[in-house]
């Protein structure tokens, strides 16, 4: 019995001195391979590489960490490998170190180049060795000016000294309050200038034609002055500057120097592209008169926009970038729960523009989401799909809007067709009555003899203003009378009788020397014509030719 207890006290001392070796195997086995990450190899001829998978990634809980800390042992084992091209933490209030190191295999020396594909990181940090073996700091990131920043780039770039037959080990601390995207690159000088030249030529292409439907959807408002032409435009320009803020080209070209402004830009355009996104589709599909929920539901989002635009100012940043977001997954089911109802019910054909504007935005989305992610391969298309969709439905949007001033203007000409029957009719019926109360001929007579002597007399015709009321007041004559003498005595029209007086005392003004050194228009305007295209118009019918040749053939003939 007592050997038997013995046998039992023995095992616990015998498992806390095997308990060390099995934490030590345990670590050996399933930490210490995690902890593992391939050295980034610059091969002969090779000028550009993807380094996202050849990084460490160490969580600094309290965002303390000094790269002391993080070379002693006790952190250095605690880097784990990423998973995943690339790495997507969401909204964190937490630094990240990375660990990366750089075998350079190649004899050529080369200047290297280190770049951040996500340009809105508040905070990039990168540690490099220095000569004296201690690690000297270089720091970028969208709240560091751009006068500051180690490039002066769009995205986050730093120049980093890789020597030929070296290897060296670099670490990089990334803070922000924005999406934690770790994918990054390793670029030659020849490869980073192809890199941005394709970029900027892109961008060129993409925000060039986003430029040219607001020009031009403005330059149709002037003449139109339809609101709904204003709200395409603002959706217009806020997707441009959401973009263009997006991808750090605000701070690059508008305000290089205001990296706070720089930070809430982006979040204040993504808002703005909201409220737009829901006013434009609002007025276009009528919802207001088809379907008056949706339109409560609509009216509610660009409120909630509103709102969200102005939070950052005052509240936590991420919360606003989470309603933001939460705004996004309302808005566009609502875009596309509308148009395709008023398409498939009501049959109308703006909807469906509408309809294909915003499913070809949402593939957009959803092939960017897949690509940073993993699930699809980067490549020309899968990198710029966002600015490809939105481009997309930018352009099938403006077919929206074509489409709508279409069915507008034949709304407008079946109107104006019926309103020319009604009048015809109504100008019938007065014609009857005016023949019953027709004038004599003696009485014609007299009183066109005594408008013919007024004009020749007084020449009133000069004044741009006169109308026929004026003469009937001056003629002690009613203005039906007046008309009857135009229309059966002299067979025309009131301003085609004083066009007719005012063209006659253009040509003789025109042929008096003192007039020589006057202009055509000045001339015009002195012989009563009240505006340039009423004198041409008139000019061209009774003289078949342009006042500038007719003044041409005067010239001629009296210098012969």
């Amino acid at each position: 019995m007592l050997r038997a207890r013995c046998r039992i006290k023995r095992r616990p001392c015998l498992a806390r001195k095997l308990w060390p070796a099995i934490l030590t195997l345990f670590y050996l086995l399933l930490v210490a391979p995690c902890a593992h990450s391939d050295p980034l190899i610059l091969n002969e001829g090779e000028i550009s590489y993807r380094a996202t998978d050849n990084a460490l990634m160490l969580l600094d809980p309290e965002s303390s960490l000094t790269i002391e800390d993080v070379l002693t042992p006790h952190w250095e084992q605690r880097f784990e490998e990423i998973k995943g091209i690339p790495i997507i933490h969401g909204f964190s209030d937490r630094a990240y170190w990375l660990k990366m190191e750089v075998e350079n295999r190649q004899k050529i020396p080369r200047n290297w180049y280190l770049q951040f594909t996500n340009s809105i990181i508040d905070y990039v940090t990168l540690f490099t060795r220095n000569p004296r073996g201690g690690y000297s700091a270089q720091r970028s990131g969208d709240l560091i000016p751009f006068s500051q920043r180690p490039m002066r780039m769009g995205k986050i770039t730093f120049p980093i000294d890789l020597p030929v037959q070296c290897r060296t080990v670099a670490y990089i601390r990334i803070e922000t309050k924005g999406s934690m995207q770790f994918e990054f690159n390793v670029f030659s000088n020849e490869a980073l200038l192809e890199t941005e030249r394709d970029r900027q030529l892109l961008y060129g292409i993409f925000f060039g034609i986003v430029a040219g439907i607001f020009l031009y959807t403005l330059f149709y408002f002037l003449p139109v002055r339809e609101t709904i032409n204003l709200y395409f435009a603002a959706y217009v320009a806020a997707s441009f500057m959401f973009l263009f803020s997006h991808y750090s080209l605000s701070g690059e070209y508008f305000w290089p120097e205001y990296p706070a402004w720089t930070n809430l830009a982006d979040h204040v355009f993504a808002s703005l592209m909201c409220f737009t996104g829901m006013l434009y589709p609002k007025k276009l599909l009528q919802l207001d008169r088809y379907m008056p929920i949706m339109a409560r539901v609509f009216n509610i989002t660009m409120g909630a926009s509103l709102v969200v635009m102005i939070w950052p100012f005052f509240l936590p940043y991420w919360t606003g970038e989470k309603l933001l977001s939460l705004l996004g997954f309302v808005s566009a089911p609502a875009v596309l729960y509308a148009s395709g109802y008023l398409w498939f019910v009501k049959n109308l054909s703006s909807a469906r523009y509408l309809l294909t504007a915003w499913t070809v935005l949402l593939l957009g989305l959803i092939i960017f989401l897949l690509t940073v992610n993993g699930y699809l391969p980067h490549n020309l298309f899968t990198d710029y799909c966002i600015q490809i969709g939105l481009m997309l439905q930018v352009i099938l949007l403006s077919l929206a809007q074509a489409d709508r001033l279409s069915t507008l203007k034949n709304e407008i000409a079946e109107l104006l067709e019926e309103r020319s029957k009604e009048l015809h009719q109504v100008s019938e019926e007065l014609s009857q009555k005016y023949t019953k109360s027709r004038l004599d001929d003696e009485t014609l007579e007299r009183f066109a003899a005594k408008l013919i002597a007024h004009m020749d007399e007084e020449k009133p015709y000069r004044d741009g203003n006169i109308t026929l009321s004026s003469i009937s007041k001056t003629l002690s004559v009613p203005s039906n009378y007046l008309s009857q003498v135009l229309n059966i005595k002299l067979h025309k029209n009131f301003y085609s009788f004083i066009n007719e007086y005012r063209l006659n005392e253009f040509k003789r003004r025109l042929q008096n020397p003192e007039n020589s050194s006057k202009g055509i228009l000045d001339i015009a305007y002195d012989s009563g014509f009240n505006s340039k295209s009423s004198f041409n118009v008139t000019f061209k019918k009774y003289e078949n030719t342009t006042p500038s040749e007719y003044r041409r053939r005067i010239t001629a003939k009296k210098s012969t």
